[in-house]
């Protein structure tokens, strides 16, 4: 099975990789600003259609989000659109940026790409990606991915981070274990 998780992960890589090329979104999104890749893409660890992207431009306001959210639509890849302003509605664990979301059906499936609108990387999500990247291997990436299996086929409502955090902070290696951790 953790092979089977590997494999699996590696082809929505791939897939991600190709969605990328195909939709042109770097070269996209450079008009705008400088991507920066954030998680389970950037971690390699990919178990679904879910791309995170920090664009980070020194015009990170409203009217940037705007027109880069015009611009992808007018492109004509994308078949949903989402725009959030979380700079001046904040909310828990959301970056103070705009947001723009899109959407596709893409290799029979469902992708969302999260672009986070900034004037720089969130200092300390640059700090936990430096330390994430410096403390994953082999072994825990298979627990990561064992775990993160397990909470789509169980409807656990938690975040990668929290998934990440467990295994690499506190050790968790078993689904028992993590749901053991959920329950307290």
């Amino acid at each position: 099975m953790q092979n089977d998780l590997r494999i699996e992960s590696h082809r929505w890589q791939k897939d991600a990789d190709s969605l990328i090329q195909e939709s042109s979104l770097i070269s996209g999104l450079s008009k705008f600003g400088t991507p920066d890749f954030t998680g389970s893409y950037k971690y390699q660890l990919m178990l679904d259609g879910d791309i995170d992207i920090y664009l980070i431009t020194p015009n990170a306001n409203k009217k940037t989000a705007k027109h880069l959210i015009d611009e992808l639509i007018n492109q004509g890849f994308w078949n949903g659109y989402m725009l959030f302003d979380w700079v001046n509605f904040r909310r828990d664990y959301f970056p103070e940026a705009y947001y723009v979301g899109m959407k596709t059906d893409y290799k029979g499936h469902k992708w969302k790409v999260d672009i986070w609108v900034l004037y720089q990387f969130p200092p300390t999500h640059k700090e936990y990606n430096d330390w994430l990247e410096g403390h994953l291997n082999e072994s825990n990436r298979e627990i990561i991915l064992r775990l993160k299996a397990a909470r789509k086929d169980k409807g656990w409502t938690v975040d990668g981070k929290t998934i990440y955090d467990a295994v690499i902070k506190e050790g968790i290696s078993t689904i028992d274990d993590f749901e053991n951790r959920l329950l307290k």
